[in-house]
């Protein structure tokens, strides 16, 4: 699928069935195409968006040079197949991204925030722990009026069906969570909530 990034649009340009097993590398040479043809009629063509599944990762390092692990800097361009005075982006999709995000909090119990970012929020502790959503679902527990509603106990376990519901993860880092983790801070004096509602 092709979209606009100035404007709104996007418009199916190719479909294929797959089996379950395929290499994502197959797909590098019809994404060639594709950008080949679009870049041919005016387009252009910046980013490759997908989620990351393995399929669609096959793909990324098929076009060599994408990658990100903890060890190593994020590398998610390489130079422009048709100019090399431009990159091609490749970028997992948003919901994706969330998912991922919610799920490594909750398996993992925090998440460190890099330096800058510490800094630049003016943040007092570089850790967004889970614990401190858990804490708040449970003073709310048994409260008539719930400061974060659409969050329950269970939502905090990144079960099997649970992890793949993209609303349970917006709800997680929702401006509704955000504002209550805040006041809760405030309230109580504890400073290192601020980060968790950033």
């Amino acid at each position: 699928m092709l979209g606009g990034i100035f404007i709104r649009w996007k418009i199916p340009v190719a479909y294929y069935f797959t089996p379950d097993s395929v290499d994502g590398a197959l797909l590098k040479p019809i994404i060639e195409q594709i950008i080949e043809k679009t870049e041919s009629i005016g387009l252009f063509v910046h980013t490759v968006i997908s989620d990351m599944g393995p399929l669609n990762l096959s793909m990324w390092r098929a076009f060599g040079g994408i990658f990100a692990n903890r060890n190593s800097a994020i590398r998610n361009s390489i130079v422009h197949p048709l100019d090399s005075n431009r990159k091609l982006m490749f970028i997992a999709d948003a919901p994706h991204l969330v998912k991922t995000l919610r799920a490594a909090l909750l398996n993992n119990k925090s998440i460190e925030l890099p330096p800058q970012v510490v800094k630049a929020f003016n943040l007092s502790d570089p850790v967004v722990q889970c614990d401190h959503l858990t804490e708040l679902l449970d003073i709310q527990e048994n409260l008539q009026f719930k400061l974060i509603h659409k969050i329950k106990k269970q939502d905090m376990k990144c079960s099997t069906f649970n992890k793949m519901k993209v609303s349970k993860a917006t709800n997680l880092w929702s401006r509704d969570v955000s504002s209550a983790m805040k006041f809760y801070a405030c309230e109580k004096g504890k400073k290192e909530y601020n980060t968790t509602a950033h």
